[in-house]
């Protein structure tokens, strides 16, 4: 049966190839492919009053996990192949982008097509106010972007520990006025986070990647664990797409030493979708082992405030931040009809501090970026309800990857046999889950087009005994532990 996921996707592509004719009628458009590790942009005028910006990327990847999936050894080892594009040109008044990136697994058959930015802009007042239309990247919540939240713009969640941010779909207004900058942002239609693509096999959701967390395999009933059969049972569309969003930010000090500040305030879709199922699995009859779970995709609506606070210190390259965000889902007790259970997200609140340093360090040439950040999550989690507010178990417990966590980061660039070399390493602990994630790649670049690159992820928690049924994010792919290494070729 083919997925929710697979059918937002061909949404996707429609819009692409109707804005991209719109943005080609208004004007010439090149194309132009980005680097994910490290841009590179050449610049051509066309004419007097306007110019346009070229990279590219071609990437092959292959990974090998240290531990094997049950009944799936495909999943063993994994070759990624990444194509990008983006695409920019300016003139006087106006700003053109175009962001895309395909990948696809050739041994396990997955692939994914993700659209970060796609927009068209216009600007007046010698560039006060613009207008831009299409979908578009924007600075929301330091805590959202740092921690991968996924609150306020969706992500591309096609490797869990690599989830891109895309922008948010529809028509957004910004205006500067000294040090104050504003955004108003209003969209008609609504485009979820994208996981793996999931599909029914024998009543279980499967998905061709290491990275689809699972739902609840069996349930109680009558003081017994039975088994759970699964079917997925998609909408029309229109149902679940034509859901309005509107936003709004207001920020100061935003690319100058000393003070900083930000609030944003928006009410729209929850980017990850809900689920519903028939109330059957809890109303087995008697001496019938097995429930049976058709599931339905549903979209509810939440409120988000956030407030960030920061300071930059010029000389020294510093930044400290301070930020909050709040999440208010709706009541979705009156969308739970009856023989229905819906999915009943609680508020959450994230608390993040932040320091980012940039420093000199010995016989290395550029700065080392440090950062280190501590987030603190309350609430975010699910109730499964029925009609009357009754709870049920639910089919997954936590909205968010993390619940209390602080990780350290650092990019350290350099140069070995007269070539540039960068390394990122990440250490994550978990304090709640109790785990732990490491990682850390090392990127040669050979030319000034060919980079070759290794790396490793580690995934752990302190405990590993069967007993543990803890199902949040770092139990749910602690086998994930991975080697891998890559060429990539830009231009």
């Amino acid at each position: 049966m083919t997925s929710i996921h697979g059918l937002f996707r061909a949404i996707v592509l429609f819009k692409v190839i109707f804005v991209w004719a719109l943005l080609c009628q208004a004007q010439s458009l090149s194309l132009e492919i980005p680097a994910s590790i490290e841009k590179l942009e050449t610049s051509a005028k066309k004419n007097s009053s306007s110019k346009t910006q070229t990279s590219g990327l071609l990437k092959v990847e292959g990974s090998q996990y240290a531990s094997s999936i049950p009944g799936n050894s495909t999943l063993d080892q994994g070759l990624l192949t990444s194509v990008g594009l983006k695409t920019e040109l300016e003139t006087e008044r106006t700003f053109s982008r175009a962001d895309l990136t395909a990948e696809r697994y050739v041994d396990w058959g997955a692939s994914q097509f993700s659209v970060q930015e796609l927009f068209w802009s216009r600007s007046w007042r010698d560039g006060q106010s613009q207008i831009s239309v299409g979908r578009k990247l924007e600075y929301w919540s330091k805590a959202d972007e740092t921690w991968d939240l996924g609150l306020w713009q969706p992500d591309s969640v096609f490797d869990s520990l690599r989830p891109v941010e895309q922008g948010l779909t529809g028509v957004f207004h910004s205006h500067r006025e000294g040090a104050f900058d504003s955004l108003a942002f209003l969209s008609p239609i609504f485009i979820p986070t994208m996981g793996p693509e999931v599909k029914e096999e024998d009543g279980n959701l499967v998905a061709d990647s290491r990275w689809y967390r699972k739902p609840a395999s069996t349930f109680f009933f009558n003081g017994k664990e039975r088994p759970i059969v699964y079917s997925l049972n998609v909408p029309d569309l229109k149902e679940l797409v034509q859901k309005p969003g509107v936003g709004y930010r207001l920020r100061y000090g935003a690319d100058r030493p000393g003070f900083w500040a930000a609030s944003s305030l928006g009410f729209k879709p929850m980017n990850s979708l809900l689920v519903k199922y028939d109330r059957k699995l809890e109303s087995s009859e008697e001496g019938q082992d097995t429930g049976f779970a058709p599931l339905y995709p549903a979209v509810a609506y939440h409120t988000l405030w956030g407030m960030d606070l920061g300071y930059r210190f010029n000389e020294s390259a510093t930044e400290i931040s301070l930020s909050y965000l709040e999440d208010r889902p709706q009541d979705i007790r009156r969308d739970a009809d009856d023989p229905y259970i819906l999915q009943r997200p609680s508020p959450a609140r994230a608390t993040s501090v932040q320091l980012d340093q940039k420093a000199l360090i010995g016989w290395i040439h550029d700065p080392i970026l440090f950062s280190l950040a501590y987030l603190q999550i309350d609430g975010g989690k699910y109730d499964d309800v029925d009609v009357n507010g009754g709870q049920h178990g639910p089919v997954f417990s936590q909205r968010l990857n993390f619940n209390r966590a602080a990780q350290i980061q650092a990019i350290v660039t350099g140069r070995l046999f007269q070539k540039k070399i960068l390394s990122k390493l990440r250490y994550l602990r978990e304090f709640e889950q109790k785990g732990m994630i490491a990682s850390g790649e090392f990127q040669f670049h050979q030319t000034d087009k060919l980079i070759l690159s290794m790396g490793a992820d580690v995934l752990g928690v302190d405990d590993v005994s069967e007993s543990n049924k803890d199902d949040r994010f770092l139990n749910q792919f602690r086998a994930n532990d991975r080697i891998y290494g890559g060429v990539t070729y830009v231009y």
